[in-house]
């Protein structure tokens, strides 16, 4: 049975008058959404319940694609806890990762082979299982072949030449998916920062796609 995903505008709350939003089971509520993040999700779509402007809504989409392009990667790096670390890591080999491990616990093992690598084992703590990490998709391609990387608290400096953040696919992982479902479910066309351009000129000049 699917799980239920709504957002509600409670003006009452047992008798006593309000003006709040409820969530259940949409991303903005949860722990891996990066909080930085969320007070601009919420917008969106209190802005989308409140109004029903299309144009309006899909303006601070554009705002908040902006914005979200010049956070650092502390700011927008999703958020998970790590266990069974060594169940998976004993399947690796280097940066040959075991087939079915998960993407944030591939990310740390990535991130504890390059510590490893460039001796940083006394400035930067490795991680393990029990931790909470912070990891990002990766621009390609890259020296070690690596599409994803954790850390426990800040991006080593070390690192931050040799992986740059594929902000355009952390974007659509946080943000897009989420508001995209929403426009879905009151018949607006999903609108994408970046791809918004492309998209009036192929409606403008009438092309089949």
């Amino acid at each position: 049975m699917q799980k239920k995903r709504y957002v509600l505008h409670k003006l009452d709350d047992e008798g006593d008058p309000c003006n709040t939003f409820k969530y259940t089971g949409v991303e903005v509520v949860r722990t891996t959404m990066p909080e930085p993040i969320k007070p601009h999700v919420k917008g969106i779509i209190e802005n989308m319940v409140m109004n029903r402007n299309e144009s309006d809504t899909n303006s601070m989409l554009d705002k908040l694609y902006k914005l979200f392009s010049d956070l650092p990667i502390e700011d927008v790096a999703f958020v998970m806890g790590i266990k069974d670390y060594d169940k998976y890591a004993i399947n690796s080999n280097s940066y040959t990762i075991g087939k079915g491990t998960p993407i944030h616990v591939k990310s740390s093992i990535y991130y504890n082979n390059l510590i490893d690598e460039y001796g940083l084992q006394g400035k930067h703590e490795k991680i393990g299982s029990g931790d909470k990490v912070r990891y990002f998709y990766v621009q390609q391609p890259n020296k070690y072949g690596c599409n994803s990387l954790a850390f426990k608290y800040n991006l080593p400096d070390e690192f931050k030449n040799l992986f740059l953040v594929d902000y355009e696919k952390m974007f659509e992982k946080i943000i897009f998916q989420v508001i995209e479902r929403l426009y879905e479910s009151v018949k607006w066309r999903p609108y994408k920062p970046g791809e918004a351009y492309q998209t009036d000129l192929f409606d403008f000049f009438n092309i089949s796609r």
